[in-house]
């Protein structure tokens, strides 16, 4: 389930969450995922194909 920005925004007035305080929160957890996602891929690229030749060559 995916939910809009707006959809947020409504959820956070009816409840009386500070909508900002949330965003900046969405926004690190974003920026967080994001950072570990380009960690991966630096790894499976540079990394990767080194662990790859290790494992052929230590099976």
């Amino acid at each position: 389930m995916r939910l809009t920005i707006n959809q947020i925004a409504g959820f956070s007035v009816r409840h009386g969450f500070d909508f900002r305080k949330m965003r900046l929160s969405i926004e690190i957890i974003f920026v967080a995922v994001i950072g570990v996602h380009q960690k991966c891929f630096k790894f499976l690229r540079d990394g990767g194909k080194r662990f790859l030749r290790h494992l052929i060559l230590f099976k």
